[in-house]
């Protein structure tokens, strides 16, 4: 079993039941739609790395 996040859970405590970043918020994170539901959805190869978990705490 790979690196898991919370990140779907945290998403849902918020009231975010479907979260899509714009392509520009994806452009500022610098990655893409892909990496972002890898992420979510725990299925990536690779864990969240650190400048994806700063991103993501920014938003």
């Amino acid at each position: 079993m790979g690196p898991t996040n919370r990140l779907r859970e945290i998403f849902s405590a918020i009231g975010l039941e479907t979260v899509r970043p714009t392509d520009e918020l994806l452009e500022q994170w610098g990655t893409r739609a892909t990496r972002f539901n890898q992420l979510v959805n725990n299925r990536g190869r690779i864990g969240i790395t650190v400048s994806e978990s700063r991103a993501l705490k920014s938003f």
